[in-house]
Formats: structure tokens, C-alpha cells, sequence
């Protein structure tokens, strides 16, 4: 072939290839052109739907990627709405915003322009409407409006018609006359706030709740209208079912009082005063308790208290008329009603009151042959009457009344700790039964009158922790063994035990987890739950020496 044909050759396979690439930029071209603009497949909230929630964002779903600079620059609410868009992915967004107003009507745009992430343009507008949920409205209480005789222990409940942010409904809410308290949400009803006073109401009183439209729900809508709720206190009542317990501030001295706490786990302060000690009247509605100096006080639940004539380390009430009980350097003497003091005997170590408040056990020290022997004497308050119920060869204390006032428990202390008896005499037979023997605490009955209840230190593979132990009173002398020992749990030991008055729970002091608190659990061990919590806010208090109200 010559040169020329070559040359020739050579510029008509140019012209083919340059054809067909033209071919294929038109054939691009037509396939964009023909290619459908991105389409939105999911929104949320729905077109036209109701009662959004305020705090719901809004999200979009794309059927491809986007262009993102695209979309959030076309992304419109009408009315505007602070807030930002937030990509979840390249085909998803979502625009998070301050609550929406309660009870309005919004629109949601995609203005025309958005394009897809290759540059496919959607040239039309996409908009929906939504409507958001009503503002809270408070739709019952307890007490509710008007309600008279309430309980000077009432908590006061609140119901809305949402949940409601605690925070904001403490801030909005006052009680009248003035009175501190918590406001705390209702684990049963996500849509009610329990309000507790910190103390008791006082008795007989006329009281105002205020509520503000200051109070917010959880998706921060504003109370619809603010309210005023009244109510009138009764009489003093007695309390059933709470613990009592000493609050101590952790790095103070003395004490924060005594304070009240039951299965809501919301501690009520009752007395104020530093105390030291402290006993239930038969009924639950008085305290005796002893201050730093030693003097004790007779206090309602509310108001001031009656300072008596005491300065001893014991008193305790007798039945009604008949004044007080009170140990004091080893003298056991009665306060009568009129101020005159009944000396009952001397040379006494321990005493405690039976259950009716008529009878007085007491443990005389120092008797027998050897002169280290005890005796336990009994004294009827009405017809002044002593006499003997048993003799010991060792000391003697922990004197405990069975619930029935027929027997009475003890415990015996030879000196060696790991030796200790626990023993019952009967009083209808006369009959002395060893309970349980080892490093035992005095006695504390259950309420079937079967069983005593005491604390001992056991070794578990935690260390040497205190546990509860429960003895059968009729069988063969038991000792501790930490396999039965209560709680079940190794590591939690327990500082201070108080039975219920039907024998079921039990209040316990424990530092399972943090500062010594109060704690609930079954007779068998099982339901351990903690009352109070250190908060240096709310309760910034450790617990010691709890004690169950009589009912």
C-alpha cells in the first residue's frame, strides 16, 4: 500500500472513532435526560396526622442518595422552627427542633432544586401538614378540691394529661402556709407527681396548692392553665406501717433528728433536735426521745413537745394514765402524770415495758452466791406489785416482751461472746427455753410469737459482715452459721433491726453500696429494698437505730 492510501486510511478511522464518541455523549445525555428525579418514600410524622409529639423531629427518607448541601438549603417549616438538620445517612435526614407550640398546625417543604447525590434535579415542591398534641392540662389530685379531714400524713398526688418534667413542676408548684417538699414522679403512672411534705401537715389547717403555667411536660409545652387546689387537714392520726430511724449528717457530730420512711422511700422529718434515742407510744402517734443532754421529750408528730423531768438512759411509756418508765443510774422509777416520781427498785441494769404498758421487767444485778448473778423481777404498775420471775448466773439483758405479754426473751452473757444465750421464760408455765447460743445481739420477737429474730457477726467470703438470724423458740438451741444468715447476700451486712408489727418485713441498717441507709426486706430475706439514699440535696443524711411504728 502506498503512503498516500495509508495516509488516507488513517484519517477516515479518526472520523469513525469521533462519530461514535459522539454517539455515546448523546446516548449519556439522553439517559440522564430520561433519568426520573429522587423521589421522597418516608415521612415522619405523617401527612395530616395529630397530637405529634412536640419534641418528635422531623424525618424524611429518600429513594437514593441526595445531595446533601441541596436538600438542607431547600428545607423549610412553616411556621419557622429553630433547630438543625442531622443526616442519618445519605438517603435519610432528620431536622431536630425546639418543642413545637402545643395545638398548631405545621408545614413541612422541600422547596424545588434538591438534587440527588449524581445531580438529578426534583424540580417540584414537596410540602405536608401536621397538627402537634394539646398542652397539658391537670385532669385529677389527691386531695382533690374541697376535700376535708386529709390525713396530716397524706401525700399529695397530681395527675396530667401527660408526663410531666418534675423539675420544672417543683419549681412551678407552692404549698400554703408555707411548707418544704419534694415533688417526685409515680414509677406506676408515668402521667402522675407525688408531692411530699418534708414534714408532717399540721393537724386542722387549711391548705392551698398553687400550681404555675411555669410547669412544663417532658416535651417542654407549658401547663395550659395554672390552678389553685384547697384542702383541710383532720386530727393527728396515728402512723401504721413506717420505720423511724436517727438521721445523722455523715461529717457532723449530732444528729438531724428523727425521721419517718415507708415503702414510697421519701424520708419525712418528725423531730428536728438533735436525739440520741428514740421509742414509739403504743398508739404510733407520739415519740419519746432523748436528747444530747440525756433529758427526754414527749412530742406529737406535729407541733412542740412536753420536756420531762428525765435524765436516763431508758424511759419508755406506760399505759395511758399512768405516766412514764425510766432507768436512771441504776434506779428504775416511774414519772407519774401529777410530776411525782415512784422509785420501783435500785441496783437495775435493763428493763423493758410490756406490750399493754402495765408491766415492768427489770434485771437486778449483782445477786447470787458469787455475786455475779441476775435476777429478773417483774412489777404490775396498778396494783404496785414486785415479784420474782427468773434467776441467772450471769448477767443479764436485752429484756424483750412476747407480742402477746406472755413471754419474755433475754439474753445471757456469761463473758465469752461466742456463748451468749438467747433464752424465753413462759409466763403461763413458768418454763425456760435456750433459744439460740453464739455472739449474739439481744432478742427482738416476730409477731407469730414462735420465732426471735437477733444479729450476729458471721465470716463469709466477703469478710466478718453482721446478719440477721431468725430462731425457732420449742426446738434445740441453734447458733448463727452464715449459710442462714439474712440478707442472703454475702457482702450486705446489717448495724440496726427492727421488726413490723405483723412480723412480715423487716427494717434493717445497712451500707450495702454507700453511708449507712434503711432497708426493707422480707422475714425470709427476700425483697431487700432501700429506703433512703444519700443526696446532698434532697437527704444528705446517714441512718441509724430504726424502729418500726407499733401498727
Amino acid at each position: 500500500m502506498s503512503r498516500l492510501a495509508r495516509r488516507r486510511g488513517g484519517r477516515g478511522g479518526q472520523r469513525g472513532w469521533a462519530l461514535a464518541s459522539l454517539a455515546g455523549i448523546a446516548l449519556a445525555v439522553v439517559l440522564v435526560a430520561c433519568e426520573s428525579p429522587p423521589q421522597v418514600v418516608q415521612i415522619d410524622p405523617a401527612r395530616g396526622e395529630a397530637n405529634v409529639r412536640s419534641s418528635q423531629p422531623i424525618d424524611i427518607r429518600f429513594d437514593r442518595p441526595m445531595d446533601r448541601a441541596s436538600v438542607q438549603a431547600r428545607f423549610r417549616m412553616v411556621p419557622a422552627v429553630q433547630g438543625s438538620v442531622r443526616w442519618v445517612s445519605d438517603e435519610e435526614l432528620a431536622f431536630d427542633h425546639r418543642p413545637f407550640n402545643p395545638s398548631s398546625r405545621y408545614e413541612v417543604a422541600l422547596e424545588p432544586g434538591y438534587r440527588d447525590a449524581r445531580g438529578t434535579v426534583n424540580t417540584l415542591r414537596h410540602s405536608w401538614t401536621f397538627e402537634t398534641e394539646a398542652a397539658p392540662v391537670l385532669t385529677d389530685s389527691s386531695p382533690g378540691q374541697g376535700d376535708r379531714n386529709v390525713d396530716p400524713a397524706s401525700y399529695l398526688t397530681l395527675t396530667f394529661s401527660r408526663q410531666m418534667d418534675v423539675g420544672s413542676l417543683a419549681g412551678a408548684a407552692t404549698l400554703s402556709p408555707a411548707t418544704s417538699f419534694t415533688i417526685r414522679g409515680d414509677p406506676t403512672d408515668p402521667r402522675r407527681a407525688v408531692l411530699v411534705p418534708r414534714s408532717m401537715l399540721d393537724p386542722d389547717t387549711r391548705y392551698s396548692m398553687t400550681i404555675s403555667g411555669d410547669a412544663r411536660d417532658v416535651d417542654g409545652n407549658r401547663l395550659e392553665t395554672g390552678g389553685v387546689l384547697s384542702f383541710t387537714t383532720g386530727a393527728l392520726r396515728s402512723l401504721h406501717h413506717w420505720v423511724g430511724f436517727i438521721a445523722e449528717p455523715p461529717s457532723a457530730g449530732s444528729s438531724a433528728g428523727v425521721w419517718v420512711v415507708n415503702e414510697n422511700r421519701v424520708p419525712r422529718q418528725l423531730v428536728s433536735e438533735p436525739v440520741t434515742a428514740f421509742t414509739w407510744s403504743p398508739s404510733g402517734s407520739r415519740l419519746l426521745v432523748r436528747g444530747e443532754d440525756g433529758a427526754w421529750t414527749d412530742r406529737p408528730l406535729v407541733g412542740p413537745g412536753t420536756s420531762l423531768p428525765i435524765h436516763a438512759g431508758w424511759a419508755d411509756y406506760l399505759a395511758p394514765g399512768d405516766g412514764y418508765a425510766f432507768l436512771e443510774g441504776g434506779t428504775l422509777q416511774i414519772l407519774r402524770p401529777d410530776g411525782r416520781s415512784l422509785v420501783v427498785a435500785t441496783g437495775v441494769g435493763d428493763a423493758a415495758t410490756s406490750p399493754d404498758g402495765g408491766t415492768l421487767a427489770f434485771v437486778v444485778t449483782g445477786t447470787g452466791p458469787t455475786g455475779h448473778g441476775s435476777e429478773i423481777d417483774a412489777y404490775d404498775v396498778d396494783l404496785h406489785a414486785r415479784y420474782r420471775l427468773q434467776a441467772e448466773p450471769a448477767a443479764v439483758d436485752g429484756l424483750a416482751w412476747s407480742p402477746d405479754g406472755l413471754g419474755l426473751a433475754y439474753r445471757v452473757d456469761s463473758g465469752d461472746p461466742q456463748h451468749r444465750q438467747l433464752r424465753v421464760r413462759s409466763l403461763r408455765d413458768g418454763s425456760v427455753t435456750t433459744v439460740a447460743t453464739g455472739p449474739l445481739s439481744p432478742p427482738l420477737w416476730q409477731a407469730d410469737r414462735q420465732h426471735l429474730f437477733a444479729t450476729a457477726p458471721v465470716t463469709t467470703g466477703a469478710g466478718t459482715v453482721s446478719k440477721v438470724f431468725r430462731f425457732a423458740i420449742g426446738g434445740s438451741a441453734a447458733s448463727p452459721r452464715a449459710a442462714d444468715g439474712l440478707p442472703p447476700d454475702a457482702a450486705v451486712g446489717v448495724s440496726s433491726l427492727s421488726l413490723s408489727s405483723d412480723g412480715h418485713q423487716l427494717a434493717v441498717v445497712s451500707d450495702a453500696g454507700g453511708l449507712p441507709a434503711v432497708w426493707l426486706m422480707n422475714a425470709d430475706g427476700t425483697g431487700l429494698t432501700q429506703l433512703t439514699t444519700y443526696d446532698p440535696d434532697d437527704f444528705p443524711y446517714s441512718c441509724q437505730a430504726v424502729g418500726w411504728t407499733p401498727t
